[in-house]
């Protein structure tokens, strides 16, 4: 049993020894992390107060500083949608806009999936869906406008 604790404070489970005491209180019998078994269920929400990196969580479960960094990326967002440079540029009909559409779209469905009650729920997980299928057509469209205007200077060239 001793080494079962020990192991767990290795792996990275338990943070600290009041977090232990607590666990040991709580997991009598109860399937927790302390009493041998182990679920999945236990194992997510094993980390207490503290994100899965150590940083510490608040009652929505996602961390103050993935909240503080969502916040940021929308900030950033916003301001390349004001700005008058851009990757494409506005001038350009349908897709000088829809690059600012897009980045600011994929800063929200950041914005709300880290400030999302449920981080479990089915809509959450669709967002998450949605926000990297977003990021993956961006780089995409990226290699793919790259790999153009190099064509274009080798032909002129």
């Amino acid at each position: 049993m001793a080494k079962e604790k020990e192991e767990k404070i290795l792996e990275g489970e338990v943070r600290d020894m009041e977090d232990l005491k607590t666990r040991k209180n709580a997991g009598k019998g109860t399937g927790g992390p302390c009493d041998g078994s182990s679920s999945a269920s236990s194992k997510s929400s094993s980390n207490g107060s503290f994100g899965g990196n150590g940083t510490p969580k608040d009652s929505r479960g996602s961390s103050v500083a993935w909240k503080a960094l969502s916040v940021f990326v929308m900030m950033l967002a916003v301001a390349y949608d004001l700005s008058p440079i851009d990757a494409i540029p506005d001038g350009v009909p349908l897709l000088g806009l829809l690059d600012d559409v897009v980045f600011t779209l994929m800063a929200l469905l950041n914005l709300y999936q880290h400030f999302s009650k449920k981080q479990d729920s089915p809509l959450l997980k669709f967002v998450r869906y949605i926000k990297w299928t977003l990021v993956a057509l961006v780089v995409m469209a990226a290699v793919m406008v790259g790999g153009l205007i190099t064509l274009i200077v080798h032909l002129v060239t």
